[in-house]
């Protein structure tokens, strides 16, 4: 009984030591983007994607139904560069997103902080015109650091 005990702890500290290894040469960068093709001139698009209200009409952060968020502006423009809110909620923590660049009607980056977690995204919304519609390609970066767990975390960030 004690052998076999010892061969399934050996079997296990063997497959933990392979999840970490691996974990350890995975990239500590994580990588996201999707493109869709929306009705309405870039112009329209860029208003909902550089203002807080803009970002309230669309944003699954706020849609989804949870009574603790709170979102605060920051002060500061309205829109553009250093436009900036901070949020806090019992199911999605605490952060800011802030506009970092801003060039009417074709790009806009961003940066998402979740700050009760000390995460930093960077992300941004390119608009390009489609026929009568937009082009909105939507691309975000995280870094995840040295931890070998966050690591394997990301390549599911990441993928389809």
């Amino acid at each position: 009984m004690r052998k076999k005990l010892r061969i399934v702890g050996a079997v296990l500290l063997g497959l933990v030591a392979v999840v970490l290894g691996v974990g350890l040469v995975l990239p500590g960068e994580w990588r996201v983007a999707r493109s869709v093709t929306v009705d309405a001139r870039p112009e329209i698009v860029f208003w909902f994607v550089s203002t807080l209200d803009g970002w309230n009409d669309w944003t699954a952060w706020v849609k989804k139904e949870d009574p603790s968020l709170t979102v605060t502006p920051a002060a500061g423009p309205a829109t553009g560069v250093g436009m900036a809110y901070a949020w806090d909620s019992k199911a999605s923590g605490a952060g800011t997103f802030t506009l970092t660049e801003s060039v009417p009607p074709a790009r806009v980056a961003y940066d998402l902080r979740f700050t009760d977690a000390d995460i930093l995204l960077h992300g941004s919304f390119v608009l390009a015109p489609a026929g009568a519609g937009t082009s909105v390609t939507w691309t975000e970066v995280g870094d995840i650091g040295h931890n070998p767990v966050a690591r394997w975390m990301g390549v599911l960030f990441a993928g389809d």
